[in-house]
């Protein structure tokens, strides 16, 4: 079988003119066996750990790419700019036949949302422990030390980035 990826499976780990590499692996089928299998696939899996590359048999072939639709979040809803981002969206499409408007208007909200979230929603986890540290910092302070106010800022934020993560789960 013809091995998509890197055919050479072994490699010295060497450089300039000693380093060697070599397809010391096969797989070997007969006509049968891919009539059973007219969909498998025969890979080299990269390795870190090894001067081998396995090869892997899938039986199923490479199948099309997954999309995933579109879903509206509700915790999208608790940032007061999701708002701002769905009326620009929306102003920014023009056509004049009006269903062609509605439908494009959609998938410009759509595109814009999805930015969006990759940016302001996609980083909730870092942002929560980023915010406990600075939290776990400021109470680390001595007595006396520590500037009330721009605790309860972090407090506020840190609580609100745990309910947006609360509301996403659910």
């Amino acid at each position: 079988m013809h091995i998509q990826g890197d055919m050479m499976t072994w490699d010295n780990h060497r450089s300039g003119k000693n380093h060697v590499k070599s397809a010391m692996d096969k797989g070997i089928v007969n006509g049968a066996w891919l009539q059973l299998f007219p969909k498998s696939v025969l890979c080299s899996v990269q390795t870190s750990t090894s001067d081998h590359r396995p090869l892997c048999l899938d039986t199923g072939g490479i199948g099309p790419k997954f999309t995933r639709c579109f879903k509206f979040k509700e915790s999208w809803t608790r940032d007061c700019r999701s708002n701002l981002v769905v009326a620009s969206a929306w102003d920014s499409v023009a056509h004049p036949w009006a269903p062609a408007r509605v439908f494009k208007k959609i998938g410009a909200t759509r595109v814009a949302l999805l930015q969006w979230k990759r940016t302001e929603f996609g980083k909730i986890d870092s942002i929560i422990q980023e915010l406990e540290l600075k939290l776990d910092q400021m109470q680390q302070l001595p007595a006396g030390s520590r500037d009330w106010n721009s605790e309860i800022e972090i407090r506020r934020s840190l609580n609100e980035a745990r309910a947006k993560k609360t509301i996403y789960w659910k």
